[in-house]
């Protein structure tokens, strides 16, 4: 009885909507061939504020409703800005602001609700069921190498000859949303099994031929594994990818900044969204377009044209900017640099914290989502500075629930101190 009951907890329907989170913003814009992810992660937002009025309960009101100030203070911020960018630039979008402005809304209050739901599991529970998501996603992607998609609308193969990854509809957005679990895998396991887990993932990233997946194993490398056992994983990857002939002059393209620029489409789009950034900062006079106004307002420059020409597609990647920093500065200007050297800052916190206390010879065995959330934080940097998908997608969902629950974590923390320090 008491193995059903411990497999129930794990197949519960808060597992249902944390896996979903994950795999169905990627679904739904392969199955209706939508623009972006924001449908599908509306309606996982929706399921998760309707579940959570339901069935969670009003703990926590105290630090709840700091953040509710916290927010209502962000998203009146939001539409000052955007104001402000409505007066000075004819083209501006007014529905797609509105519309987006209501999104983030509806994502800040979910973020809460999901913070409850993570809080209401058992720390073995949440071991459990983020393990469990780990492995499904690990499977997934062996299975996604033979370039099926049981989601594609033609029932096999994804529309234009891109490569999915079984629930997602290309490698990098499978690797966002599997890198923040791989972390989590590593900072939780011995040496052996770390080794294992990041092998297995630097495998995937090479049949892939996915320079964001690769990048991420590297960042969990450097962070998880000791020097010594370092340059073995390194001898390992080289040997893996001998065998199976990597063609290394595929890497070596992606990697050039300006030689190859005009060959590979990812580096085009890359700093696509880097020379649009710039024009619209100028443009903007540092205040930046306004939200979700990036690739609408500015000239799409030089860079753009050639991926139009190449790819007779005028929309590809000009709204995500190909990565969120750029974008974050496309459109907040001043103040999204702020933001990004808040992150940064935050980062390299939280990078320190887990490599202290992983040289120590000892690896994290408690609360499991709190190293999850802390594993998210560390992850977005990719979503930031190497592929990112816009705000509204399952890892910028995540992030924001992460930063929720980190925030709550330390408060509650510093209350007990404080009432300790007071006794």
């Amino acid at each position: 009885m008491n193995n059903i009951y411990k497999i129930n907890n794990i197949f519960s329907l808060t597992f249902a909507i944390l896996l979903s989170l994950i795999v169905l913003p990627s679904i739904v814009r392969i199955a209706f061939n939508t623009s972006s992810f924001s449908a599908g992660l509306m309606v996982n937002v929706i399921i998760v504020i309707l579940y959570g009025l339901a069935f969670i309960d009003r703990g926590h009101r105290i630090y709840i409703n700091n953040l509710k100030i916290k927010i209502l203070v962000i998203i009146l911020l939001l539409g000052l800005h955007g104001y402000v960018s409505y007066i000075f630039n004819n083209n501006f979008e007014v529905m797609r602001f509105q519309w987006s402005l209501i999104f983030s809304v509806l994502i800040f209050i979910g973020s809460i609700f999901f913070y409850k739901i993570a809080n209401s599991w058992t720390d073995r529970e949440a071991g459990a069921k983020l393990g469990l998501v780990y492995v499904i996603l690990l499977a997934t992607g062996y299975i996604g190498l033979t370039g099926f998609s049981p989601f594609s609308p033609d029932g096999a193969f994804l529309p234009g000859g891109g490569k999915p990854a079984f629930f997602f509809n290309e490698p990098s957005h499978y690797a966002l949303a599997f890198l923040p679990f791989l972390l989590l895998m590593c900072i939780t396991s011995n040496i052996r099994s770390r080794l294992i887990c990041i092998i297995s993932s630097v495998v995937l990233g090479l049949l892939y031929q996915s320079l964001t997946l690769l990048i991420g194993c590297a960042l969990i490398s450097v962070l998880t594994i000791p020097i010594h056992k370092f340059l073995f994983l390194l001898m390992v990857c080289g040997l893996i990818a001998f065998i199976f002939g990597v063609d290394a002059d595929y890497y070596f393209q992606r990697v050039k900044l300006v030689d190859e620029l005009s060959i590979n489409l990812s580096n085009l789009v890359f700093f696509s969204g880097w020379e649009r950034a710039v024009s619209s900062f100028y443009y903007s006079f540092g205040l930046g377009l306004g939200f979700q106004q990036f690739g609408i307002i500015e000239d799409q420059g030089e860079i753009m044209a050639i991926i139009n020409m190449l790819t007779h597609d005028a929309n590809i990647n000009v709204l995500d900017g190909g990565s969120v920093a750029p974008k974050l500065i496309g459109e907040f200007g001043i103040f999204g640099i702020i933001m990004i050297i808040c992150y940064l800052r935050l980062f390299i916190k939280t990078f320190t914290r887990i490599r202290a206390q992983i040289q120590t010879g000892k690896h994290y065995t408690a609360n499991y989502y709190y190293l999850f959330s802390l594993c998210s934080v560390i992850m977005y940097s990719i979503d930031l500075f190497v592929r990112g998908t816009g705000y509204f997608s399952s890892t910028g969902f995540i992030f924001i629930s992460s930063l929720i629950y980190i925030s709550i974590y330390h408060s509650k923390h510093s209350y007990k101190k404080h009432l300790i320090n007071q006794g």
